[in-house]
């Protein structure tokens, strides 16, 4: 991971984060002594996300709203931004509905 940029920092730790090759992870990663546990996956909910939103996410707290997340409960299709927790869990935020 060390000879390819990092997206950002790490939420959790500072340290760099990395396109692997199905998650976006910490360098300091659970296979490290000094154990991150930031990861988030390159396909959520059956959408990529693109190493560009990851950035902005790092970067912001916030990815621009994303099209077409798919429910697992009920299979329809959603859209939302991904958004950093305070524990630095990646989440769904909703834009406000229009009553």
């Amino acid at each position: 991971m060390r000879n390819r940029q990092s997206l950002g920092k790490c939420p959790l730790c500072g340290g760099g984060v990395y396109d692997a090759e199905t998650d976006y992870i910490c360098e300091r990663s659970p296979k490290n002594e000094n154990a991150c546990k930031f990861r988030s996956g390159k396909i959520i909910l059956q959408r990529e996300i693109p190493a560009e939103q990851m950035k902005k996410l790092l970067a912001e707290g916030k990815t621009d709203l994303l099209n077409r997340f798919i429910s697992q409960k009920s299979g329809r299709a959603f859209n939302a931004f991904l958004a950093l927790a305070k524990n630095g869990k990646v989440k769904f935020q909703f834009p406000p509905h229009d009553d």
